[in-house]
């Protein structure tokens, strides 16, 4: 009788991952269907606005290690204040992409907007202002080395990138149904 009834749970189980998986494909599916997706040659591609980076250098320490995953949102450069930190293209530097704190943000005569920055683990400014339109976007999300895992790295194509962002997305849905009935019960 005992082995009959955990046969019968080990199938409810069997039966409940079954449809929860389908589920996350179904909602990736979708996801992908219905997210702006954006292809850059240079860069990886960006959903709804935002990109994945692995963090290779010890600039920005102890902000975040080498091995971190950035979660970089593309913005209009004139939003860019004091003490954001960004990530842009070096157009200057045989490293192709950076990602700094912005020390100022200057308006030079010709127009435009240009950012003089500096990584938390450098004692000095960055030689050269970055311009405005060098900006990838703002660091919104940090992804410490030790607790990202290794797959993500390899996350800079469309299928990784949407699989994660549709996984935030969900969380996102979830966490806000969650304060939402806590919220009307706080209410009756």
């Amino acid at each position: 009788m005992d082995a009959l009834m955990r046969n019968q749970s080990h199938k409810k189980k069997g039966c409940f991952n079954r449809r929860l998986f389908a589920l996350m494909v179904l909602l990736v599916s979708l996801c992908m269907l219905f997210l702006p997706v954006e292809f850059h040659a240079d860069r990886p591609p960006a959903v709804s606005g935002y990109q994945l980076y692995r963090v290779v250098g010890s600039s920005m320490e102890p902000t975040f290690a080498s091995g971190a995953i950035l979660i970089v949102q593309s913005v209009d450069p004139v939003a860019i204040k004091p003490n954001a930190i960004i990530t842009y293209q070096c157009t200057r530097s045989a490293v192709k992409v950076t990602t700094h704190r912005v020390k100022s943000v200057e308006n030079p005569p010709g127009g435009g907007v240009q950012f003089v920055t500096r990584g938390d683990g450098n004692p000095v400014i960055d030689p050269n202002p970055v311009c405005g339109c060098e900006l990838i976007g703002v660091v919104r999300w940090v992804v410490a080395a030790p607790k990202a895992p290794p797959i993500l790295s390899h996350l800079n194509n469309m299928a990784g990138l949407a699989l994660v962002m549709a996984g935030m997305y969900f969380i996102r849905i979830l966490h806000q149904n969650h304060r939402n009935r806590l919220e009307n019960h706080v209410m009756h």
